[in-house]
C-alpha cells in the first residue's frame, strides 16, 4: 500500500476526502503552508510544513487544493519528483465549476427578461472571474473594484480579533490594474475602481443586474452587500464566494447578519469554497 501525504487541510480537501478510496493508500500526514496549522492535528493526523514533510519517506503527495499549478511548482523545487506529485483537482475542475455555469444560467435569465443594469465585482484579484463577466455580459460596463494592494490592515484587524482568519495585512496584493485588464476581451466596457470599499465608490450611484463579491473578509463582505443589495434591480443577482470557506469563517457571519436585518434570503452553489447566491 502506497504511504501518502495530503496537501491541503482546507475546503479543498474537505471537498474531495469522501471520494478517497481508503484501502488503496495509507495516509501518513498533511502538508500545509499555513504556520499555524504545522504541528497541529488533523483528521488525526499530524500537520507537516513541506520542507519538514519531504524528510519523510513516502510514496505520493495528494495536491487537495484547486491551487495545483502553484503547489506542484513549490513542491517541484523542493526536490520531488513530479511522478509522486498527484494532482487531485484537475484544469477541467475549474473550467466547470458551478460558480461559472451559474453564472451563464444567470445572463440568460437576465437577458430573456431584458433587466436594465449594469455589473460589477468587488474583490477583483488578478481577474480570472472579472474576465468571465466581462465576456458574458459583453453589453454591460463592467465596474472593477479592488485596492490592487492586498487586504487593509483595518479589515484584518477585525479577523483577528474576532478570530475569522488568520488574514494578514497585504496578502494577495500580487497583482495589478494591467494585469486585470490584460485579461479582459472587451477592454472598453471596464472600468477600474481601485481604492478602500467603499471610499472607492466615489458616489457612483448605477443600478445593476449581477454582482460578484470576493473579498474574503466580514467588513468588506458586509459594506458590499449594503451598497450594491440596495442598487440590485428587481430579478438581479449577487454572488458571495467563500461562504463555506473554513479558512475566512467571516464571509459567512457577514452573510448571515446582513440577511437577517434586511429579510434578505440566500441559497447555496456546489462550487469550492461555496458560494452564495442572493436575488430579488
Amino acid at each position: 500500500m502506497k504511504k501518502m501525504f495530503i496537501f491541503g487541510t482546507g475546503t479543498g480537501y474537505l471537498k474531495m476526502k469522501y471520494l478517497l478510496p481508503e484501502d488503496s493508500y495509507e495516509l501518513i500526514g498533511f502538508i500545509d503552508n499555513d504556520n499555524n496549522k504545522q504541528g497541529t492535528i488533523f483528521e488525526g493526523k499530524k500537520v507537516f510544513s513541506p520542507s519538514e514533510a519531504i524528510k519523510k519517506k513516502f510514496d505520493q503527495i495528494l495536491i487537495a487544493s484547486t491551487f495545483f499549478d502553484e503547489i506542484e511548482n513549490q513542491l517541484l523545487e523542493l526536490g520531488i519528483e513530479k511522478g509522486k506529485i498527484v494532482k487531485y483537482y484537475s484544469a477541467q475542475d475549474t473550467l466547470f465549476d458551478a460558480r461559472l455555469i451559474s453564472l451563464k444560467l444567470v445572463h440568460n435569465e437576465i437577458k430573456e427578461k431584458e433587466l436594465k443594469g449594469n455589473v460589477a465585482e468587488l474583490g477583483v484579484f488578478r481577474g480570472d472571474f472579472s474576465k468571465e463577466i466581462n465576456r458574458i455580459f459583453s453589453d454591460r460596463t463592467l465596474y472593477l473594484f479592488d485596492t490592487f494592494e492586498g487586504f487593509d490592515e483595518k479589515d484584518v484587524k477585525l479577523e483577528i480579533d474576532n478570530g475569522y482568519s488568520n488574514a494578514c495585512k497585504g496578502r494577495f496584493s500580487d497583482t495589478s490594474e494591467m494585469i486585470v485588464l490584460n485579461k479582459m476581451l472587451y477592454k472598453d466596457k471596464c472600468i477600474i475602481k481601485k481604492g478602500y470599499f467603499p471610499d472607492s465608490l466615489n458616489g457612483l450611484e448605477d443600478k445593476f443586474v449581477f454582482v460578484s463579491i470576493d473579498v474574503d473578509l466580514y467588513k468588506p463582505t458586509y459594506a458590499g452587500l449594503q451598497y450594491f443589495y440596495n442598487r440590485l434591480v428587481k430579478g438581479g443577482y449577487i454572488f458571495i464566494h467563500d461562504y463555506n470557506n473554513l479558512s475566512y469563517s467571516g464571509v459567512k457571519e457577514a452573510i448571515r447578519m446582513f440577511c437577517k436585518k434586511n429579510d434578505a434570503v440566500y441559497f447555496p452553489l456546489s462550487d469550492c469554497h461555496g458560494s452564495v447566491v442572493i436575488t430579488k
